[in-house]
Order: C-alpha cells, then structure tokens, then sequence
C-alpha cells in the first residue's frame, strides 16, 4: 500500500466488505453455422430427381431468427440503410450479407409480424381512452407519417402516406367509440370535440412562450399559465382515468374559465395574433379543452408519454 513499508498479510483483520469493481465486456462474435446436406437421389427407371426437403422447422432462408430480427431491428428502429445494415452485419456479426438479402429479410419479418399487428390494432380500438400523435418518416427516400395509438396496455404504430383524417381513422377506426386525447391537429378530429380531449401541455407550451412578452399580453399570458399549469396536476391524480367531482369542480371555477375565455374571445388586453399564436382557435375546440371535466371524461395529463418514439418495427408497422 502506498504510505505504508510493511506489506499486509492475508491474516489481517478485515475491514467491512471487499470493494467490488466489475467492468463490462462484449464477448467475442463468433456466428454459429447450422449446416443441412440435403441428399439429391435418382428415381430408378427414368432420369428425375428427387431432392431431400429440409427438416421441420427449418426455414429456407440462409439466416436463422435471431439474425433475421437483429437484421429488421437495425433498420426498423435505428432507421439504418440496407447497405449499412449490412457492412454491420459483416464488420460486427462477421456474416457476409448483400443489401438484396438484408431487403429480402425485412420484408419477410414484416410479413410474419402482420398478424400480431393486426390484433394490437384492434386492441387499441377496443380501449375507453387512447392517445394519438403522428410524425413525420422517411421511407425509401420518400416522406412519410409515422401515426401512433396508445392504450394504458397497448401502442400500435402505422406508417402512412398521408398525414389527413382519413389516415387517422385507418388506426382508429371508422366507429371508435372511446376518447381521444391528442394535440389540436385537424386530422385526430374524427370524433366530436365531446368525445376529444385536447392536449394542455401544447398549450401551456404557448403559453409559456406569451407569459415571457412584455405588456398586456405577457401579464394575460402569465394569468393563463398559471390556470393551465392546474390542468394537467389536477386530472393526473388517482389512479383511475376517470375523473371526480373534485377536478370537476376545479376545473369550472369562474376563475379558471374565466381567464381562458377572455382570452379566447378576444380580449383588448392582448392582439388577436398572439390569441391565435398561443391558443390556435380556441374558441372552434371549446368543448374539447374540458372533456375531463365531465364524469366520463379521460385524463388531460400530458400526451407527452404517447408522443411518437421509434416503433419496435418499423416496417411491420405498415400491415
């Protein structure tokens, strides 16, 4: 020990428990290779062949599960090209892939996962409330949406051309019968505003954003701020999704509407444009700003946690 001339012995008394130091470390990749000698015979008499077929569970393909999911993870979630798919494949799994084949493998993982998608999809129909959102994707060099519907038990991910309602009630559905909570984007307007809750946190986003200003304005937009920030506090409390009569009646004080309806309306405090920057027409989604305020309403918490992230699998997001 440093300090010390004297060495220690084995035998000294110890002191408390050893100081563990443990570092982490890849093993070496080493492919493992599975092969299958089919025979190819003759039939006596004539000049066919007949060649062995593979043995059950044995798929034709020259890539087994495992490396076919790594495959279609690579480029589904972590969005990699085929050819970088495959230079990975090479340089890290040490197997020897072209891009066809890595395109082939994808297209086959997605076929497999169209079922299991279906079924979570209809899962998410069958949910009281869903979140929704959508994003922008690139597929295949073209722009692309990204639309997303979350249960408390479910997420299901589609990719879309169109970033329209028709989009929208291709995840959903033509006859969603629960609530809807989501930002105030016209293409999630599928269902009456009584049946929609709107998203509180875009709007304390704004209004955030006025609070800061100088003036009229700025002194509304900080009145506001502090009403809206009750919203989200308030509805995420319990653990139920519905809502009590205590939020309720939180939620409808003269005081809290108040503020939010004279802003809404066009109040001489504030100039229309920054009404319309901070709220974006409040007064056409009116009723969907207090769905949670009745009985049967959902939560108005935050959709942030149903915000679109990168889904398990891309491409067998689009059935």
């Amino acid at each position: 020990m440093r300090g010390l001339r004297a060495s220690l012995r084995p035998s000294e008394e110890r002191l408390g428990e050893p100081l563990r130091h443990q570092a982490s470390e890849l093993p070496s990749i080493r492919p493992l290779v599975f092969e299958h000698r089919r025979l190819r015979l003759c039939w006596p008499g004539c000049a066919r062949s007949q060649l062995a077929e593979l043995p059950a569970g044995v798929s034709g393909s020259a890539f087994g599960p495992r490396l076919q999911a790594h495959l279609a993870t690579l480029a589904g979630v972590y969005r990699l090209s085929r050819r970088q798919v495959a230079l990975i494949a090479e340089e890290i799994f040490g197997v020897a892939i072209s891009t066809g084949a890595v395109d082939r493998t994808i297209m086959r993982m997605s076929a497999i996962l169209a079922d299991p998608w279906a079924e979570l999809r209809e899962a998410v129909r069958q949910a009281e409330v869903v979140h929704a959102d959508e994003t922008g994707w690139r597929l295949r060099g073209a722009q692309q949406w990204l639309w997303l519907a979350a249960s408390a038990l479910h997420a299901c991910y589609r990719v879309d051309p169109s970033r329209s309602k028709a989009a929208a009630k291709e995840l959903l559905g033509e006859d969603f019968g629960g609530f809807v909570v989501s930002d105030r984007y016209a293409g999630h307007h599928l269902l009456e505003l009584l049946h929609q809750q709107l998203c509180w946190a875009h709007v304390i986003r704004r209004l955030s954003e006025i609070s800061e200003r100088s003036g009229a304005a700025g002194k509304l937009g900080r009145e506001l701020l502090r009403a809206a920030r009750e919203v989200p506090g308030r509805s995420g409390r319990g653990s139920s999704p519905l809502i009590g009569p205590t939020w309720s009646r939180a939620a409808t004080s003269p005081g809290f509407r108040g503020a939010w309806r004279r802003f809404a309306s066009g109040s001489r405090r504030c100039s229309a444009r920054a009404r319309a920057g901070a709220a974006n027409g409040p007064r056409a989604c009116a009723p969907g700003w207090w769905t949670s305020t009745r009985r049967c309403g959902p939560s108005a918490r935050s959709e942030a946690s149903s915000r679109p992230t990168t889904p398990p699998n891309a491409r067998s997001a689009t059935p």
